[in-house]
């Protein structure tokens, strides 16, 4: 959407920095630049005095693994197991990868996927470089590492934002209890693994920094991201999930 923004107007710049959730929120913090969105996945805990927050849209989150492990669906009750402090052999030799502490795609996992906003999984923890006979667990910092590793990793399993796969061919999504990470799924409330995503500024958006959130939740560019595992604010009335960006 940047490209799209920099080729419609000529000299505008805009740099994308894909740190987590947390991270970017507390760049934002530390420093109230006029000209940065910090961008995240489900509201933010904790004092934001000072920064304007506004909904536009929910992303929809998959759990993905290596296309090597054969594996079409998980149950919510296997991927509790799956996802503990030390996975359980009896389920094989994954390598489980989650997000870091301070991941508003973790939270969006535990909340919505495990059922818990306090996973025993590791804040943080080094993935190995090599193969494993046993279960491990370990983290990455963002969702283009967990996806690169998953597609390098025979027996790697873990998750991520949908729309990302196409970049990663040995990497595949998995339904959870049957359900699939879809649009469709998720406007009927059957699939629960997304998220609102939250823009904040320093303050009211003004300048390029308006023109940008404007044309962000256009109807052009709503219509463009329905494709990418995306469904505008603008687009939930009538939906199991109206009211989701409140």
């Amino acid at each position: 959407m940047a490209n799209d923004y920099e080729n419609d107007c000529t000299g505008a710049s805009i740099t994308i920095s894909a740190v987590g959730s947390g991270p970017g929120l507390d760049d934002l913090r530390r420093n109230p630049d006029p000209g940065v969105i910090a961008m995240t996945d489900g509201v933010e805990s904790g004092a934001t005095p000072g920064l304007n927050v506004r909904p536009v849209g929910l992303v929809i989150f998959a759990v993905v693994a290596n296309k090597n492990l054969k594996l079409s669906d998980l149950t919510t009750a296997q991927l509790r197991d799956l996802f503990r402090a030390a996975p359980s052999s009896a389920n094989g030799s994954f390598v489980v990868v989650g997000r870091d502490s301070g991941s508003g795609t973790r939270r969006t996992f535990e909340q919505t996927v495990l059922g818990t906003r306090n996973s025993d999984f590791p804040a943080s923890s080094t993935c190995p470089t090599a193969p494993q006979s046993t279960p491990v667990a370990c983290t990455v910092n963002t969702n283009m590492d967990l996806l690169t590793y998953i597609d390098r990793t025979p027996n790697a399993i873990g998750y991520a934002e949908a729309d990302a796969l196409t970049y990663f061919p040995n990497v595949r999504t998995l339904s959870i209890d049957g359900k699939p990470a879809t649009r469709s799924a998720t406007l009927n409330g059957s699939y629960h693994f997304v998220a609102t995503e939250y823009l904040y500024t320093a303050g009211r958006p003004r300048g390029l920094t308006a023109e940008y959130l404007a044309f962000l939740t256009s109807d052009p560019m709503t219509a463009r991201l329905r494709d990418h595992s995306y469904v505008a604010c603008s687009e939930l009335s009538g939906t199991a999930l109206a009211g989701q960006c409140t």
